[in-house]
């Protein structure tokens, strides 16, 4: 349907001028990103101590916050022991989380400084 109505309007027209000029434009652009990425030099900064350990640390984290919802929902046997380990979980996994997002946020910005 659209070809029969855009037909009229020049949609069926070769435009090979254009085409070449894109074409040539095309090249243009992969030459000089090739030679972008031959002259640039990229340094990666190397991980200090302290971001692998603070990475380390909010992985546990957030391992521990998977323990603690794994024993809410498996080791819960009856009423008297699913609050108690729901409790546990509320305020471990509040900790925890809030241990994990400073942490790994931390290590990001350290990352991107």
């Amino acid at each position: 349907l659209y070809t029969v109505l855009a037909g009229p309007m020049d949609a069926k027209k070769s435009f090979t001028e254009e085409e070449q000029k894109e074409a040539a434009y095309n090249k243009r652009v992969v030459d000089y990103q090739t030679h972008i990425a031959k002259t640039e030099t990229t340094t990666e900064k190397p991980v200090t101590p302290l971001t692998r350990v603070m990475r380390l640390v909010a992985l546990i984290a957030l391992a521990a916050t998977f323990v603690l919802a794994g024993n809410v929902l498996f080791s819960s046997v009856d009423r008297v022991d699913y609050i108690d380990n729901r409790e546990l979980f509320y305020s471990g996994a509040f900790i925890c989380t809030i241990l994990y997002f400073v942490l790994a946020t931390w290590a990001f910005k350290r990352k991107q400084a």
